[in-house]
């Protein structure tokens, strides 16, 4: 009996002790996860080591362990912190392979580890031009121009844009050079940082080439296109000046023209070297970039460079020019900061019509109103690759830009026309052909109200966004008093402009006094039998909505069922919108508010409305007991 007790006792303890085991590996799996370096990924001598420690875990010892320079395993021992989240400068790592390993202790003896296998390079590719040039080094203006030739023409089929002619690529480069040894920057360094952050100049990304930004300066992601500046040779000035900023504390040579040098005041100097221009790879709080790699990235395009063909590079028979990009921008600080394609507060505030080219090119910008054909501003033939002007007023107008290779005393060789639609939001409205906005609706079908107008008695804020314009955020101006139409309705705000189907400013419907002999057009359509409501025509007819009609006012009634089968249905007050019938008739999960005023019925269902601003279109659902 006593063997048997204690075979059972053996058994049961192994069964636990492999359950436990099965836990455990299974409860180990994603324990640690190490965010910061990621696995073979290059780091300098010294760098932050971050990583996250599941909240489940209740350590009791938590380490990091990697080879030092002469060999020896060296451990850190780190003090436990209770959220669970970790970052811990290493140094001294042994250059080449190498490996990282976090290790967690819990309880009985319990370990949990990860490891993470890395290269370990030194941060001594210098920026600056200080004596001996480290790392991978290139001066050779014939290398800069025969990799710009090649990777600009395979990056521009891919893109769908002209390459850039012999004549651009030997202006650059060699203007390239002009700026970095003004203010002792590798030229090497310049060109690599300029040629990834522009797809070897195509510019595919948030920045435009009508921009001359090269080095994404301000653009930080998410659409934000960042600085804008008037030519290439300010462009490239930016760009080093920018770098000397990181790399150095000395002052500059030349008249400081980079808007953003002040901001690194405090971290000048930081980041010597091309390896630490990845603000992850750098330790001291500096870094141009947060992509992972972004320095030795940088170090590989230079090591291509410094590899690269070097036999004189010859300019071949020149190239008809052809527009990459054309652009108007909104000048806000002295001609220099420009945002790209927004608003002017004011109709006297300075524009900028801008252009760039596969090659280089005089250019003539003409601005014009689109309905009238009236010249506003005409530049005549240059070799500035921008014109600034001022509009009279808000509205359509056309530009267009005409370019001939430069120098040259013939013909106009090429000419593209943009319309945009200059108002409270630049907007282009069309690329190479004439396009009539006035005709221009919403795809979206819960949006149409092209054709609505309106007379404001007082001054009105508008704002940027429909978002804004509903917190009362941010107002741009104010609209004032006069007849407007209503371009789109979004979340229960209205854009309005003076321009029939015209976008312009965001504005909420609640601070409208309308005038009581405003008018709301509609379009020409005709509501069509559709779910059992009759046909009822609309050609031409305009329906008068007085104010009174948007009040609670005893000249006010709420349409009886022949004025819903009508297919026409009153809203006397901000109405509460709704996916489906359902929601409507429970008041759950509003989608919006609309505006009060007279709808067309689309559909009914359960004694609930689907609404709509066009006759036929399905819109949202309302209840109508509670409009």
């Amino acid at each position: 009996m006593k063997r048997i007790l204690i075979f059972i006792f053996l058994i049961a303890f192994i069964c636990f002790s492999i359950s436990n085991a099965d836990l455990r590996t299974a409860y180990g799996e994603g324990v640690i996860m190490v965010k910061n370096p990621g696995i073979n990924n290059r780091i300098t001598e010294s760098y932050i080591v971050k990583f996250t420690v599941l909240p489940e875990v209740n350590p009791s010892e938590i380490s990091i362990s990697f080879t030092g320079k002469n060999d020896a395993l060296i451990s850190d021992d780190l003090q436990i912190n209770p959220d669970g989240n970790y970052q811990h400068l290493i140094s001294g790592l042994k250059k080449g392979p190498n490996e990282i390993k976090v290790i967690v202790k819990e309880g009985e003896g319990i370990t949990e580890e990860v490891s993470v296998p890395v290269t370990v390079e030194p941060a001594e590719t210098n920026i600056m031009e200080d004596g001996e040039n480290k790392g991978p080094f290139s001066a050779d203006r014939n290398q800069f121009k025969n990799l710009l030739k090649k990777k600009n023409s395979e990056a521009s089929l891919s893109a769908g844009v002209a390459p850039k002619s012999d004549e651009y690529i030997n202006y650059f480069i060699d203007t390239l050079f002009t700026e970095a040894q003004k203010e002792k920057v590798r030229a090497d360094v310049v060109f690599a940082q300029m040629m990834l952050e522009t797809g070897w100049l195509t510019f595919t990304g948030d920045v435009s080439e009508t921009q001359n930004n090269f080095g994404g300066i301000g653009a930080t992601g998410g659409g934000v296109k960042g600085n804008v500046f008037p030519t290439i040779d300010y462009g490239i000035r930016v760009n080093v000046q920018h770098l000397v900023a990181y790399a150095s504390d000395k002052n500059l040579n030349g008249e400081t023209v980079d808007p953003r040098f002040k901001y690194l005041e405090g971290k000048r100097g930081l980041t010597p070297s091309v390896e630490l221009l990845g603000y992850q790879e750098n330790t001291s709080g500096g870094g141009w970039a947060m992509s992972p790699q972004y320095g030795f990235i940088l170090k590989d395009l230079i090591r291509t460079l410094s590899e690269y063909d070097s036999a004189p590079f010859t300019v071949s028979s020149a190239q008809n020019p052809d527009i990459t990009h054309l652009d108007v921008h909104y000048i806000t600080v002295n001609g220099i900061n420009t945002a790209v394609n927004q608003n002017p507060a004011s109709q006297n505030d300075t524009l900028r019509a801008a252009l760039s080219a596969n090659t280089l090119v005089d250019t003539d910008f003409r601005i014009t109103e689109k309905n009238t054909g009236k010249l506003i501003a005409q530049s005549g033939f240059t070799d500035k690759p921008y014109f600034d002007f001022t509009i009279p007023e808000f509205g359509i107008y056309e530009l267009e830009a005409s370019v001939r290779t430069r120098g040259s005393s013939n013909a106009t060789d090429l000419k593209r026309k943009i319309i945009y639609n200059i108002g409270p939001t630049i907007s282009e409205t069309d690329g190479d052909s004439n396009h009539d906005d006035s005709s221009s609706t919403s795809e979206n079908p819960e949006e149409l109200t092209a054709g609505s107008r309106i007379k404001l008695q007082s001054p009105v804020p508008v704002y940027g966004t429909a978002k804004d314009a509903m917190d009362g955020k941010g107002s741009q101006k104010n609209y004032e008093p006069g007849e407007y139409y209503i371009y789109k309705v979004h979340d229960g705000m209205v854009n309005i402009s003076r321009q029939k189907g015209s976008a312009g400013g965001w504005a909420n419907p609640n601070d409208f006094k309308i005038d009581s002999t405003a008018e709301i057009e509609k379009s020409n359509t005709s509501i069509t039998e559709n779910r059992g409501l009759s046909t009822t025509s609309n050609a031409s007819n305009t329906t008068k909505l007085k104010n009174e009609d948007l009040s609670n006012s005893s000249n006010t009634s709420i349409p009886d069922r022949n004025d819903i089968n009508s297919g026409k249905i009153l809203l006397i007050s901000e109405t509460f919108v709704y996916q489906n019938p359902e929601d409507a008739l429970n008041g759950n999960n509003p989608t919006a508010k609309i505006p009060a005023g007279y709808y067309f019925v689309y559909s009914e269902e359960n004694g609930m409305f689907n609404i709509s601003k066009t006759p036929g279109i399905k819109g949202n659902w309302i209840n109508p007991e509670k409009r």
